[in-house]
């Protein structure tokens, strides 16, 4: 229960306490179960469509697809299977003092050839499953350039504001 050791005021006001020393853990090679994969992004996973304000565009605006799983620094060793097992992937480290890293797939061809063929296989279910299916409408209609329209840049905003927070039941 003391991830950083016992403070030196503690082993001061009990001298007879001997730390025991936390065994190194060695991730077995084996790839993760797909459904494992899954179900931890149920819980700690997003899909996100950035919509971004940007000048240099025709209409104004783009659209950044991403998918993210963020955890502790702790669990990193977990981040770096879900990568190895996935075969796509980058570690974001945390910003200032923050301990939180993600895993970030951003590509749209490993959006559309990994991560959407996983988890429609292996089934997300709920509130999630309703950003999932609008991530991939929006997934496709960046890959088929429709963003580059007026009509499916609207289209685009529609599912965006439909997402995680801005979800109305």
């Amino acid at each position: 229960m003391f991830p950083k050791g016992l403070s030196s005021s503690l082993l001061d006001n009990y001298p007879n306490i001997v730390p025991i020393n936390k065994p190194v853990f060695v991730s077995p090679k084996d790839k993760l179960d797909p459904n494992w994969i899954v179900g931890f992004a149920q819980a700690d996973g997003t899909f996100g469509l950035n919509y971004i304000k940007q000048a240099r565009m025709t209409l104004g605006f783009t659209c950044q697809p991403q998918f993210r799983i963020t955890q502790h620094e702790r669990d990193l060793i977990v981040l770096n299977r879900i990568i190895e097992s996935m075969g796509c992937g980058t570690i974001v480290k945390p910003s200032g003092d923050r301990d939180r890293y993600t895993i970030s797939v951003a590509n749209l061809k490993d959006l559309i050839t990994i991560i959407i063929p996983l988890f429609q296989t292996h089934t997300i279910y709920g509130a999630k499953y309703e950003d999932f299916s609008y991530f991939c409408k929006g997934v496709f209609l960046l890959k088929d350039k429709a963003h580059l329209t007026p009509e499916g840049l609207k289209k685009l905003k529609y599912l965006v504001d439909g997402m995680n927070t801005g979800r109305k039941i």
